[in-house]
């Protein structure tokens, strides 16, 4: 009888399919570490594991959570606390900000195909950090305050949907670079603008106003302004 080789490697190959399709499937993991910490220490989580690409970081304890590696998660539930660290975190999904405050010399990364969510009533701060973002970020809720060398690079859309500020009020300079589009779709009143604003792409007031609070605002000769709105400079 001719050896039949391969009938013995399908429970092999089957066990590594099955293997490869649970690390790839998604888990909610949880922050609990009450003192704060690093993000890359799986003890910090629930379940115990530092999340993946394919997972959603949940963040809703007030404490500082740290991010000093180059780092790359599925979606990011961000209600309470800090997100520091000098690294830099990519959220290849939705980051959903409805609290707390992002620090640090790192970078938050919003590439294409990601968003930004920011809503809910709470104020959310940003301060030194630097968020990129090539995605689509939505502010609908709760101002946002900038200060302490914060930077916000657009090269995708950022549409605020109400009238929602963007400010700058907590000490030290902060900067919005625009090169895709900024936007304001939502709202009839005024959206104040307070980080200094350089449009090197399309500023779209499609209703109500945006009004450039005590910053300073330069367009391009590139630059396109448009909409049925008003710009207040």
């Amino acid at each position: 009888m001719k050896p039949t080789p391969h009938l013995i490697c399908w429970p092999v190959a089957l066990c590594t399919f099955l293997a490869s399709s649970l690390s790839l499937r998604a888990t909610d993991i949880t922050w609990i570490n009450p003192a704060g910490g690093d993000w890359n220490t799986a003890a910090n989580w629930n379940p115990s594991q530092v999340p993946g690409p394919a997972d959603k970081a949940i963040l809703a304890l007030g404490v500082t959570v740290t991010v000093d590696g180059d780092t790359t998660v599925g979606s990011v539930d961000f209600s309470n606390g800090t997100l520091s660290g000098s690294g830099v975190l990519t959220v290849s999904g939705t980051l959903n900000w409805t609290g707390g405050s992002m620090n640090g010399s790192g970078t938050t990364v919003i590439p294409g195909g990601g968003s930004l969510v920011l809503s809910g009533p709470n104020t959310k701060g940003f301060a030194q950090r630097t968020i990129n973002n090539a995605g689509t970020t939505s502010l609908s809720g709760g101002d946002l305050w900038s200060g302490q060398g914060a930077t916000f690079n657009n090269t995708g859309t950022f549409d605020v949907a109400g009238d929602t500020s963007f400010l700058s009020n907590l000490g030290g300079p902060a900067t919005i670079n625009n090169a895709g589009s900024f936007q304001k779709s939502g709202g009839t009143g005024s959206t104040a603008i307070g980080p200094a604003f350089n449009n090197n792409g399309t500023l779209n007031v499609q209703t109500g106003t945006i009004t450039m609070a005590g910053s300073s605002f330069s367009n391009s000769t590139t630059a396109v302004l448009q909409g049925s709105g008003t710009v207040d400079v």
